[in-house]
Order: C-alpha cells, then sequence, then structure tokens
C-alpha cells in the first residue's frame, strides 16, 4: 500500500491519502493540527497531481459525503500519526486510509546524518 514519495513537497515528508465523512474534516484537521510538529490535512481537489482517481471520488460504496484529504508528516512521526488514526476511528471517526506515499530522500539528502550537505547561512 506503499508507494514512492511526491516530487512537490518536502523530502523528508509522507503522505497519507484518507477518506472521511465530510463533515469530519473540519474536527480532523484541527485535531491535527493540535498536536505540535504532527503534520498537517488539506482537503484534495480531484486533479491528477493530488491523488488521481481516489481523490476525484466522492461517493465509494454508497456512502455519500466522502471526501478526500491528505495528511502531511514529518518521517519520524508517521507511528504517532498512525496512532492517531487508529485512537479517531476507536472513538467512532470514520476514516479509510487509501494510500501512503513514503518521504522521498534522494541520493545525497540533507540529513544528521549527512551534516556537511546542510546550506550554509
Amino acid at each position: 500500500m506503499t508507494f514512492a514519495g511526491r516530487k512537490d513537497i518536502a523530502p523528508d515528508m509522507g503522505r497519507l491519502l484518507l477518506a472521511l465523512p465530510r463533515d469530519s474534516i473540519v474536527v480532523f484537521s484541527w485535531t491535527v493540527s493540535e498536536y505540535d510538529g504532527l503534520g498537517f490535512v488539506t482537503a484534495e481537489n480531484g486533479d491528477e497531481k493530488a491523488g488521481g482517481k481516489e481523490s476525484r471520488r466522492r461517493i465509494r460504496g454508497g456512502e455519500e459525503g466522502r471526501d478526500v484529504v491528505s495528511l502531511f508528516f514529518p518521517s519520524e512521526k508517521r507511528q504517532d500519526v498512525l496512532e492517531l488514526i487508529d485512537a479517531l476511528k476507536a472513538e467512532g471517526m470514520s476514516l479509510e486510509l487509501l494510500r501512503e506515499e513514503e518521504p522521498d530522500f534522494p541520493h545525497g539528502a540533507k540529513t544528521e546524518d549527512n551534516p556537511e550537505e546542510f546550506d550554509s547561512i
């Protein structure tokens, strides 16, 4: 269920595409944003770049009013994000994980293991 990372976000950011009821998007986004450094949520507009067929889907399996959102997160927060999603599901929020895009670390990426690659100010 994982795919290569996107080129239009920071290379250390992962992305989850999630389907959830339209009336839960604000609560979901607010919940994610309240955890400092956990990530951020954007609603998808249905173009190919945003996620293809999954992003255009507004009715799935007879369930009306479900939209697709992206949850972007730093790679080191992946486990925390998955735990939050599990907790929200346990509390009754209807979330469906459609796809995961892993961080895309290019060759020679700037990391703590490669400090000489950091830009000087």
